[in-house]
């Protein structure tokens, strides 16, 4: 039976505080959509009636929202690298419960406010879940986010994990030691079974790509830098998921061209972007094939 990996301290109290949040969110938005629903209209002789509906059924809503927002992996997605594709997955988690809660309102409640504020209500989850994550993502840049977290990335004794123990991991752990701006590299990882207890510089190998995540926590790494120019693709996006599901600071070769060359001050790694997650595999041509099969063909 395969052992369940636990969660650092620090990562589960952050799911749970933004399990929290989102449970408020939709409280909210529900409340919120059926007042715009009704015009306002507080004072009618049928709002205490709505109001009230709204109460009752709010518990089983909210938590279907949850469910799905977990089965959905909300809370493993790391918003500092969001992008578009996150956004269409937030939108296919909002709009299963959606559903659900026109079908139930259709067969069972009968509300006549319902279906409107129920579509009105996952407009503003959409919004205010995306906007917080992404309102929190900005407010880390800022230098007073930076303060508030310690501003650890630039702490010259934090524990960094290399990943990739060929010549361009060689080469990192090089540029690491002699520049403090990278951090202290204490453990590195490779697929290469001739390689594992290896140690590169007096950094040991410790494990394959697979094991990022648990020998993040073992490590108490707090940085990672990606040195394996070779991967591409689907290949180097299961790595970046891989080393961002650590919530570890992730940076990666600036430029391949420059592994074995004299140890830059500065600009050897860089943070990841949203081509990183775009990159695809090369496409090899075989020539020998194409030629064979042209020979003795006439183009028109």
């Amino acid at each position: 039976m395969k052992e369940r990996k636990k969660q650092p301290p620090k990562v589960f109290a952050r799911r749970a505080f933004l399990f929290l949040v989102d449970a408020v969110i939709v409280t909210f938005s529900f409340y919120f959509a059926l007042l715009l629903r009704a015009d306002g209209a507080v004072e009618a002789t049928w709002w205490p009636h709505n109001r009230a509906l709204l109460y009752h059924n709010l518990p089983w809503i909210v938590a279907v929202y949850l469910v799905c927002f977990l089965a959905g992996g909300l809370y493993s997605i790391l918003w500092k690298y969001a992008g578009e594709r996150d956004l269409i997955r937030l939108a296919g988690m909002i709009g299963v419960p959606t559903v659900i809660v026109y079908l139930v309102n259709r067969t069972l409640i009968h509300g006549v406010l319902f279906n409107s504020a129920n579509v009105m209500a996952s407009v503003f989850i959409f919004l205010l879940v995306g906007g917080s994550r992404l309102a929190w993502r900005l407010f880390l840049n800022h230098p007073l986010g930076e303060r508030l977290r310690g501003n650890t990335n630039k702490d010259p004794n934090r524990p960094v994990m290399i990943v990739g123990a060929g010549e361009a991991g060689n080469w990192a752990i090089n540029v690491c030691k002699t520049n403090d701006l990278y951090g202290h590299p204490v453990v590195a990882v490779d697929d290469d079974p001739a390689k594992l207890n290896q140690t590169i510089h007096g950094v040991p190998v410790k494990g394959t790509l697979e094991e990022i995540p648990a020998l993040c926590e073992k490590y108490n790494i707090q940085g990672i830098i990606i040195a394996i120019p070779t991967l591409k693709g689907s290949r180097l996006n299961h790595v970046i998921d891989l080393c961002v599901s650590t919530h570890c600071a992730v940076q990666i070769l600036s430029d391949p061209q420059l592994v074995g060359a004299n140890a830059p001050g500065q600009g050897a790694f860089r943070e990841l972007n949203t081509a990183d997650f775009l990159s695809r595999e090369e496409v090899t041509l075989d020539t020998a094939k194409i030629s064979g099969y042209l020979t003795g063909k006439t183009v028109r």
